[in-house]
């Protein structure tokens, strides 16, 4: 090989990593912060939990599947859409069939 052909595979492979990274950014920007605020029966003080997801629905899911084996205990309070750069929230409506 000679070092103009490996100059060229040089230029390819950070060309394709390039373009990797712009893809990846495209797919991280659809993604939006989820907030679920939660409390058990024994407990006082609510807690929160944050998910990056696409809507709403795979975001309660992913909840779901972290609580699955404490459901029976457990009372969602608040179902938020967080705005992570202006700290607002969208609230949601609450899935009623979480068991």
């Amino acid at each position: 090989m000679t070092f103009h052909n490996i100059y060229i595979i040089v230029y390819i492979v950070r060309k394709i990593k390039k373009t990797n990274v712009t893809e990846n950014r495209k797919q991280w920007n659809r993604l939006v912060d989820y907030e679920i605020v939660y409390h058990f029966n024994s407990d006082i003080i609510p807690q929160s939990k944050y998910f990056k997801s696409e809507s709403p629905e795979q975001a309660f899911n992913c909840f779901q599947d972290s609580m699955k084996n404490r459901l029976n205990s457990l009372f969602v309070d608040e179902f938020a859409k967080h705005n992570p750069y202006s700290n607002q929230k969208e609230l949601l409506d609450i899935p009623k069939n979480i068991l």
